[in-house]
């Protein structure tokens, strides 16, 4: 079952994230209290645990208002595909008009693809000259 975080999922959530993420429970707090808001936290329940989680951040690009999927973590590629579908269309309905996202890997960048997210914004690498560089 996809569904809004619930004040009670709040333990459950930061033992995911920080498990998944390797992050300490003070980063995982910021992120979902301040980053995101309680409010915009999605989650995946299987066998009454949770199982996936999701930020769906408020986000504006141009006067356009959309969302940021971050912090996406859990096992299993059926259920965190399950999770974005979900996050996705409920943020629709809330009046996003776009969804963007910041794969954390290939294996993430794949399902996010197969969920019909496309590169909107190429990567640029920029290497400042040595200072040994006199040219």
């Amino acid at each position: 079952m996809y569904r809004l975080m619930q004040p009670e999922d709040k333990p459950a959530v930061l033992a995911l994230w920080q498990s998944q993420r390797n992050e300490s429970e003070e980063f995982a707090k910021k992120a979902i209290e301040q980053f995101a808001g309680e409010q915009n936290v999605y989650v995946a329940e299987e066998n009454d645990e949770i199982a996936a989680v999701a930020l769906a951040v408020p986000v504006t690009l141009q006067g356009r208002t959309g969302t940021y999927l971050y912090g996406l973590c859990g096992e299993g590629s059926l259920i965190l595909a399950g999770l974005v579908d979900y996050l996705c269309a409920q943020q629709k309905l809330r009046g996003a008009g776009f969804t963007v996202a910041v794969p954390t890997g290939p294996a993430q960048a794949a399902l996010l693809q197969d969920k019909g997210f496309a590169w909107a914004f190429p990567c640029l690498l920029y290497t400042s000259p040595s200072p040994r560089d006199t040219r």
